[in-house]
Formats: C-alpha cells, structure tokens, sequence
C-alpha cells in the first residue's frame, strides 16, 4: 500500500469516526481501523503530523470535510475493503518469500548434514590399520 493509499484510508477512517461521534480517536484505534501500523502514523512525514494535529485539536482540515462529505453524500473514492485486500496480498507475498528463504536455508544445511554424514561413514568404514 502506497502513502497516498494510506493517508486516504486513514482520512476516511476518521471521517467514519466522526460520523459515527467519536471526536477523538486515540491514534491505536485509528490505526486499526485505517489498517496501517501505528508507527506508520507517528513518522514525521507532514501529512501524518496534519492527522496528529487534528487528533489533538479536534478541529477539522479541508481534506477532512472533503472526506466527510464523500461519506455523507455516499461518494467515496477509496474503498477501506479493498486497501485492506491489497495490503494482505502485500503481506502474503513477503510471507511466502520468507518462507522460501527458510526452506532455501533448510536445504542448505540438510545437504550439509548428509555430506557430514557421508564422511564419518566413510571414515567409520576404515579399520585403524588402514586409517594409519
């Protein structure tokens, strides 16, 4: 999920919020609800100190009551659904490429135990006379 995505989401999070009455989201449950990491929303980026800001005054900004009246009028442009679907299949794929650097990692040190294991066989199948 790209930033613009992010602060949208987050945006229309807030609006719901104040939709629904809640003035003053703690920055936990914003997160939540955006579906974006906490510290996503304390980095120093200014569009995050903006969210901050209207979290600690409780007064709205222009993109705020742009996103309010999408909702109220039902003309929403980014559909929270579809960012959530979007960072899962993100989260998805970087599982999957760890997994695979675990099964590569697996691998390697398997053939290195068979290769330990070839070798004291081999030295195991020498008598001592034959070792000297």
């Amino acid at each position: 999920m790209n930033h613009e995505d992010k602060v949208k989401s987050v945006y229309q999070a807030l609006a719901e919020f104040w939709i629904s009455g809640v003035k003053e989201p703690n920055i936990k449950l914003l997160a939540q609800e955006a579906g974006v990491a906490r510290s996503t929303l304390y980095t120093a980026h200014p569009d995050w100190y903006e969210i901050r800001s209207i979290l600690r005054t409780g007064s709205s900004n222009e993109r705020l009551k742009r996103v309010l009246h999408e909702l109220k009028s039902g003309k929403v442009e980014v559909d929270r659904l579809q960012v959530r679907y979007r960072k899962i299949v993100s989260d998805i794929k970087s599982c999957k490429a760890d997994i695979d650097g675990i099964r590569n990692i697996g691998d390697m040190v398997y053939q290195q135990l068979i290769d330990q294991v070839h070798k004291y066989a081999l030295l195991a199948k020498n008598s001592p006379n034959q070792r000297d």
